[in-house]
């Protein structure tokens, strides 16, 4: 039996995401989302008990480069978790991005990218735990039938900020733990987003991205 209050938190978490609600996070078993930004690239270094940090680069002092920590590709992308129908930010391994990127080299599933980066199908992320120890987990992706998003997710797709902005506000935070910020205004790394649009119209939406 439902609680009386259920549809209320519901309508809730997706109109005011806050705390894990904001971010998507695989669980074992099927994760169905669909993408809906072009994806900016960051380093994380994996740190044992202290999880994932923010790679500022070795010319910024960064201590886990110093420290020779291994730096790993992220990939920071918004996606829409079909599990609660939230817009969630998604921060995707090498190893699950490099799976998508070989579904879309499928003719199937292949399509020409639009400038905001929205793909036209779901994708179901199907992750499977290592049961013994030391075993790595693994993940399969399958593609779901081309379908268009509903008036309220489009219109919420376009008040997404740039991933290019939502990577910056990353690292600009990473500088500043570490002592070392630099002062970037908001202005600069919006104009900093324009031009890149602007390639992206002149290109035809053509965009480089990275799969």
């Amino acid at each position: 039996m439902e609680g009386i209050f259920n549809k209320t938190l519901e309508e809730g978490n997706k109109k005011f995401p806050s705390g894990s609600s904001k971010f998507f996070t695989f669980e074992e078993g099927d994760n169905r989302i669909r993408i809906l930004s072009v994806v900016q690239v960051f380093g994380q270094h994996y740190i044992n008990g202290l999880g994932y940090k923010f790679c500022i680069g070795l010319d910024n002092g960064c201590p886990y480069c110093k420290g020779k920590y291994k730096v790993s590709p992220t990939y920071f992308v918004w996606v829409l978790d079909r599990a609660d129908g939230a817009i969630k930010e998604a921060k995707l391994s090498y190893t699950v991005f490099k799976s998508i990127n070989d579904v879309t080299a499928i003719e199937e599933y292949n399509f020409e990218p639009t400038a905001q980066g929205t793909f036209p199908y779901d994708i179901n992320i199907r992750m499977i735990d290592g049961k013994k120890k030391g075993e790595k987990r693994s993940y399969n992706i399958l593609p779901g039938e081309k379908s268009e998003l509903t008036e309220e997710e489009k219109e919420e797709v376009r008040k997404l900020k740039n991933p290019m902005f939502m990577v910056e506000e990353m690292k600009t935070k990473a500088l500043a733990d570490e002592g070392k910020l630099v002062d970037v205004s908001e202005e600069e790394v919006e104009k900093v987003v324009e031009e890149v649009e602007e390639e992206i119209t002149e290109e035809k939406a053509k965009v480089e991205m990275p799969f």
